[in-house]
């Protein structure tokens, strides 16, 4: 179970390494851009750091934060109903 888990959060975080990668550099057109680099250092290595730290004391929580749903109705989440 914890191998499968392992293989997921390494695939979802290496494709948003990549996406975001891309995002930064092709606009740029060249991979010597070193704010990119540390921006993606910033943003990715604590996430990998937390990911381990979840896999290794909490693997349900990090099973529920990869299988998280995106909630696209802003209107139907904070509507306030109670009046």
């Amino acid at each position: 179970m914890k191998t499968i888990l392992f293989i997921k959060a390494l695939v979802k975080m290496l494709a948003g390494f990549a996406m975001l990668a891309v995002m930064l550099f092709v606009p740029a057109g060249t991979c010597q851009f070193y704010q990119a680099w540390v921006m993606l250092g910033v943003l990715f290595v604590p996430m990998a750091i937390m990911g381990a730290v979840m896999l290794v004391k909490n693997p349900e929580l990090l099973s529920k934060r990869l299988n998280a749903m995106v909630v696209s109705d802003y209107a139907a989440v904070y509507s306030d109903n109670s009046c």
